[in-house]
């Protein structure tokens, strides 16, 4: 938000302000169409709630309280211990000083961590459930083209000026990694839409083990949280904004931030609390730490035929890194592994709920990532289905590095499959390499039939995963 725009909006008459209340019919169980209508409400009014919710401990009592940017009188998140979908906006002036004191916790901390929820990605096009009534979203052909927005931007500018050392990201949209945000710095704790090791992560599925330990690593060490767009309605990665709070209520740390719309059950517990839209404030922090928007890196081709080492005669989309087939990193002085993502070529899964399953690449999507249709098992069905992941070139790019712990994918020759009975055994194929791409439907064609004829009488495979365009 520019000073001049900041400048206008000071001078406005408040008085002259007329909020509208919306009431929201949901869909009913007949499927029939949701309604929405706007009657004007009380003049001026305003978030009625105590000084901590309104501005956090370390907040002025003598600040005026948030401005109801529109009033929904439903939950934001129903079923989930969640608050009102009331949106709130704090008065210029006091929204200017709330920044100034963002910035001057961010100065003074060693581990800030950020945790961000759906509200950050919603002006990138990505619908999310806590926003109700006439939210109204960028249209996207998909949401796996959504863009960054400046506040992933800044994000990621905070972390490479020293500020910001984690991002925890509810999210699966891979937007901090386009904004040029470190994969290895980052925990998409939910499941992740450019990772095939990491797929979403239902609302009744577990957490995956290695990134839950690495949560609450940070959970234990951050001493400044800065919560974004998120409604804080109980998922159990809320308790690293629970816990920074709380440590500080005993003089430990600097403790949470809490910027949303909407109000959160954590926000008494805040150490600052800024109603606002997450862009703007996000500009607004920018300006005050004198930080540029990172740049937006542009993935078509950048890594293609990149062997790394000085290595020669590598082909496009062939990639030495240093990680073995189990997709852990080596020591160094081994010698480096070949990735081999050329159309057609068959690749295996390390790690995660799909560990062992197989696919082969079928080509790149529009912005270059790479696309692998994969055979999954599905949960108490006995049978299996065709699922295509999409594997980040991020990913590459730190893999070559070998700033990854792991690597999600390796290539093979030939693979034991894990099947979808309880003994757990292997189906054996041979993998032949494929030199017409017409053959790749024969391929998975057979792979199917395969792991079909091997699981006949079916079995448990643990929690299915179903990815989701909303985000949590």
């Amino acid at each position: 938000m520019t000073s001049s725009l900041l400048s206008s909006i000071e001078y406005f008459d408040m008085d002259r302000l007329k909020a509208t209340e919306t009431k929201v019919t949901r869909i009913g169980i007949n499927g029939e169409t949701p309604t929405a209508s706007s009657t004007p409400a009380a003049p001026n009014r305003v978030l009625d709630a105590s000084s901590n919710a309104m501005h956090g401990k370390r907040g002025c009592m003598s600040w005026e309280p948030p401005l109801t940017l529109r009033y929904v009188d439903v939950e934001a998140r129903p079923g989930y211990a969640s608050c009102k979908a009331h949106e709130y906006v704090d008065r210029p002036e006091v929204l200017r000083a709330k920044v100034k004191l963002l910035a001057d916790l961010i100065r003074g901390s060693e581990q800030c961590v950020a945790y961000t929820g759906a509200g950050i990605s919603t002006s990138a096009g990505i619908a999310d459930y806590a926003t109700q009534g006439d939210g109204v979203f960028p249209l996207l052909l998909s949401p796996m083209l959504a863009k960054p927005t400046p506040a992933h931007r800044i994000l990621a500018s905070l972390h490479a000026e020293g500020h910001l050392k984690h991002w925890i990201q509810q999210n699966h949209d891979g937007l901090p990694q386009k904004a040029g945000y470190p994969q290895h710095a980052l925990n998409e704790i939910h499941g992740a839409w450019y990772d095939p090791s990491n797929p979403v992560v239902p609302m009744d599925g577990g957490l995956r083990p290695d990134l839950f330990k690495s949560l609450l690593l940070w959970e234990k060490k951050a001493d400044l949280c800065i919560a974004i767009g998120t409604s804080l309605a109980g998922m159990n990665a809320d308790r690293v904004v629970r816990s920074v709070s709380e440590r500080a209520t005993s003089g430990e740390g600097l403790g949470s931030v809490i910027i949303s719309l909407q109000k959160t059950p954590l926000d008494e517990l805040s150490a600052l609390r800024i109603f606002g839209k997450i862009d703007d404030v996000m500009e607004m922090l920018a300006e005050e730490l004198s930080i540029t928007q990172s740049s937006v890196p542009t993935w078509d081709g950048v890594v293609g035929g990149d062997c790394g080492n000085g290595n020669e005669g590598c082909e496009e989309d062939m990639f030495m890194i240093p990680y073995n087939s189990s997709g852990n990193k080596m020591s160094p002085g081994n010698e480096n592994n070949c990735l081999d993502l050329r159309e057609g070529q068959q690749v295996r899964i390390t790690s995660g709920f799909y560990s062992g399953d197989v696919g082969v690449v079928v080509g790149k999507q529009l912005e270059g990532h790479y696309k692998i249709r994969f055979i999954h098992p599905i949960k108490n069905k006995g049978w299996l289905a065709p699922k295509v992941h999409v594997l980040g070139c991020w990913m590459l790019v730190e893999a070559m590095q070998g700033l990854l712990d792991t690597f999600p994918i390796v290539t093979i020759a030939g693979v034991g499959v894990k099947g979808p009975d309880d003994t757990g055994k292997a189906i054996m194929f041979k993998a032949e390499p494929i030199q017409n791409k017409n053959q790749i439907g024969d391929l998975l064609s057979d792979m199917l039939k395969q792991r079909e004829a091997a699981s006949s009488g079916g079995g448990n495979v643990g929690n299915e995963r179903e990815a989701d365009c909303k985000s949590a």
